[in-house]
């Protein structure tokens, strides 16, 4: 109890909106007054890329910073403050690699968060993240070009709602010109209010369209899931990710025949499969791999970042992995899919069907490595031409969404 406190505490010093200021009492003035005093600045990146890192905890014991540096999906970096005689704890960890980075500080062994839902105006960015300036880092954080539009909304999806977010091009509301959508299969419960993990696809886009490297586009972010979830729990493979049920691939056909209806009459959309891609990361993004393979008609570029396609139903095959979770993080180090199964459910997909583009990438670092190299096979057999990316260092995680998408957008609607 007294350890929750205390990281009550040191919350109540982390940075509050503007318009809602709470500022911390520090001692007694004269006639027994509280002095009032701003909390410390959490996060402060040097010109060098150092970081520095201050929290404000006069009770507490020991307080740590767990960050997501080097790497690893949960973050594996815990670094110890060190206090001072007003209360102050601080610690400067680096210099840090480019990238967007993750921290949370641990007052007494209990997470403080940072608040949820609240983004720096000036990074774009959660307040539990920030940038190391640089090439992983740059396009993800606003530099002053115009900014689209967000669009919150829903459309009926099996026997439920599927809420999800519509980004519109700088000038959509300002003239009458018809785009090419984008349908983004992200996962992670999207439930349409997301924006704080959104927000570095929307900073993405404006930043390249700005300059001139993809075209003005709409993007759809959606989580593909059936409205119960279509996991079965933990996987019965050792090194496993998820297994999913047949309302896996029903809910993966509801996009083609709720979802893009719905865009296509409520935005002013380009209404055909020239100008029509659906991609997205891992379990979420190989379900939307399935719903374009299986509706060739409907899209005619499809893609994954380091698809889940183990994840399909039945699909999943145990082998003995010659890699090792020393080296390589991330899900299915001991499993990959059976490509026979696999391909009986994406009949559709083969020369016949002239894909503009079949994008897949893969962090060099993730055991879904070994799926890729299935994939690029399986494809080959098909006659299907592919674009195929192996990201040098990246592992299954937010870096990997940011570089793969990255390199997916400029490779669209041309």
């Amino acid at each position: 109890m007294v350890s929750a406190l205390i990281a009550q505490q040191a919350l109540a010093d982390m940075p509050q909106p503007a318009n809602q200021p709470h500022p911390q009492m520090q001692g007694q003035g004269k006639d027994g007054q509280h002095k009032w005093a701003p909390p410390p600045q959490p996060v402060k990146v040097l010109p060098d890329n150092r970081v520095v890192f201050t929290l404000r905890a006069p009770q507490a014991s020991q307080v740590e910073v767990q960050g997501g540096w080097p790497g690893g999906t949960q973050g594996d970096s815990h670094v110890a403050l060190n206090k001072d005689k007003q209360g102050l704890w601080s610690v400067t960890v680096g210099p840090l690699a480019s990238n967007i980075w993750n921290y949370q500080f641990i007052v007494d062994g209990v997470k403080a968060q940072a608040e949820f839902g609240r983004k720096s105006p000036a990074t774009g960015l959660p307040k539990d993240e920030f940038a190391i300036p640089g090439d992983k880092a740059d396009d993800f954080i606003p530099h002053g070009a115009a900014r689209g539009s967000i669009t919150y909304t829903s459309v009926p999806f099996m026997d439920s709602q599927k809420r999800f977010t519509v980004y519109t091009p700088p000038g959509y509301y300002s003239s009458d010109e018809r785009y090419p959508v984008l349908y983004l299969t992200m996962g992670g419960a999207h439930d349409g209010s997301r924006d704080n993990e959104d927000s570095f696809v929307f900073t993405l886009l404006d930043n390249m369209i700005a300059s001139h490297r993809i075209k003005p586009m709409i993007v759809v972010i959606l989580d593909p899931d059936a409205p119960d979830g279509s996991s079965l729990g933990n996987s019965k493979f050792h090194g496993g990710g998820n297994e999913t049920d047949p309302s896996y691939v029903t809910a993966a056909q509801t996009i083609v025949d709720n979802i893009v209806p719905f865009i296509d009459k409520s935005f002013r959309t380009e209404a055909d499969r020239e100008h029509r891609a659906i991609g997205g990361f891992s379990s979420p993004g190989a379900q939307g791999f399935l719903a374009g393979a299986r509706n060739p008609q409907t899209f005619a570029t499809i893609g994954t970042f380091s698809g889940g396609f183990p994840t399909w139903p039945g699909v999943g095959k145990q082998i003995e992995s010659k890699l090792h979770y020393s080296h390589y993080t991330g899900p299915d180090l001991n499993r990959v899919p059976d490509m026979e199964k696999l391909g009986a459910y994406i009949p559709q997909l083969n020369a016949d069907a002239k894909m503009k583009l079949v994008f897949m990438s893969v962090g060099s670092d993730e055991p879904l490595i070994q799926t890729f190299d299935l994939m690029k096979t399986f494809l080959d057999k098909r006659g299907v031409k592919y674009h195929a990316i192996v990201e040098p260092g990246e592992i299954h995680d937010a870096s990997n969404i940011r570089i793969s998408l990255r390199n997916f957008l400029p490779l669209l609607f041309k």
